[in-house]
């Protein structure tokens, strides 16, 4: 799945059961179910963070919203955020810590 086949209104889901440890300018999350470790940018991280703060499930443009309060992004329209988060989901997917749901 790639960025392009990512819609507003699909459904971001965690897939993975995460333990976290921070530092200032890194983050390391573990998958308790498959045991892999990843090492993630802090701003990355909080995709995931605000995801799990959601319940583990929300629409992708109400987690960029999310995260755009977070991290303190002026607007979540903004062509190169909306990429960036594109880009970061199909990342993790690739990673097997998320799941999308396409929208009905």
């Amino acid at each position: 799945m790639g960025i392009d086949d990512i819609s507003p209104r699909d459904i971001v889901r965690l897939a993975a059961d995460l333990s976290w440890k921070r530092w200032d300018d890194e983050v390391v999350i573990h998958d308790d179910a498959t045991g892999n470790t990843h090492l993630l940018a802090p701003d990355a991280a909080e995709i995931l963070a605000c995801l799990e703060a959601a319940g583990g499930a929300c629409p992708r443009a109400d987690l960029a919203r999310r995260v755009s309060l977070r991290l303190d992004v002026a607007t979540v329209e903004e062509t190169e955020f909306a990429t960036w988060i594109a880009e970061i989901l199909s990342d993790f997917k690739a990673m097997d810590l998320i799941d999308l749901e396409p929208a009905r």
